[in-house]
């Protein structure tokens, strides 16, 4: 391992859209059963080997719920990761997303790597329900934005390294660019 690299990262998105899902397969690797509401925001940490670098990623999953909002904003700060989902069978959810990215841009730092994640991608294979709204509206969507996009299903685990990979690259791409930043020399306007 050359380096170990620490990122806090946070799950944002309205209740129901799998966000203690996602935190109970990544860190604990299995599929989630029925998982409880969140109540205020919940910690864990998961280690992934990425190249040649360890990344400790430091996962917060906040509540979704409108009476822990300004519990779960407090947490934004000095985020350098949100993962924000939405459950791509309910229009709702996706609607909501603007509320999500306002509350994101307003309290964490504008560097923040943000990646929009549709959940629930086994239900759309099966057939059971209809995606509310199509991908390619939310690429676009994404795109204008300047955010990333991924869909994952949770519960058969589809889609879930794929979006480990898609954070750690460019949270990585943020800090390399950051440090980069750091190391140019400042002009002397005195001089």
């Amino acid at each position: 391992m050359n380096q170990t690299y620490t990122y806090k990262v946070i799950l944002v998105g309205d209740s129901k859209v799998g966000k203690t899902s996602f935190f109970i397969r990544i860190i604990k690797n299995v599929a989630p059963r029925q998982p409880q509401p969140t109540i205020g925001v919940e910690f864990a940490q998961k280690q992934i080997i990425f190249k040649d670098s360890m990344i400790n990623l430091k996962i917060w999953d906040t509540a979704g719920s409108e009476k822990y909002k300004s519990l779960t904003s407090n947490h934004f700060h000095q985020s350098q990761g949100a993962l924000l989902f939405y459950d791509l069978t309910d229009l709702y959810t996706y609607e909501n997303l603007q509320y999500w990215l306002k509350d994101i841009y307003n309290n964490a730092d504008d560097r923040i790597v943000i990646i929009i994640v549709g959940n629930k991608l086994d239900l759309i294979h099966e057939g059971q329900e209809v995606r509310c709204i199509s991908q390619e509206k939310v690429q676009q969507f994404c795109k204008a934005k300047n955010l990333f996009y991924c869909e994952i299903s949770t519960k058969t685990g589809e889609g879930i390294n794929q979006l480990i990979d898609l954070l750690a690259i460019n949270l990585q791409a943020r800090k390399i660019q950051q440090d980069v930043q750091q190391q140019r020399p400042r002009q002397n306007c005195c001089g």
